[in-house]
């Protein structure tokens, strides 16, 4: 009869494998929370600026439909910083559970 004989290079292989998947993953993840981010900045940058250009117009005397206009901008912009925020927890959160897979796949 045969002897047995186990070969270990395959799970390691294996092991090796899940580890870079999980790795690539993890990068992934933190660039879309990068990009996440810079969007938010974004937003935040042109919420300032219309929020600056609206007082200076103010200041030079505005008609109240560009006024209204101004403010439907400004909630607009608002909702859209709402959303980008809680885009951002969502990937911060993506970011977390991948790490934690990958910690999970050196074991």
């Amino acid at each position: 009869m045969k002897p047995y004989s186990f070969r270990l290079n395959k799970i390691l292989d294996y092991r090796k494998y899940l580890s870079k998947k999980a790795q690539v993953e993890v990068f992934n993840a933190r660039n879309e929370c990068q990009q996440r981010e810079k969007e938010l900045l974004r937003l935040v940058e042109q919420r300032a600026e219309v929020s600056e250009e609206c007082g200076e117009e103010e200041a030079k005397g505005m008609c109240v439909p560009v006024y209204q206009i101004f403010q439907a901008f400004m909630l607009k912009i608002d909702y859209d910083l709402k959303e980008a925020h809680l885009r951002l927890n969502e990937g911060k959160e993506k970011v977390i559970v991948k790490e934690a897979i990958l910690r999970q796949a050196y074991i």
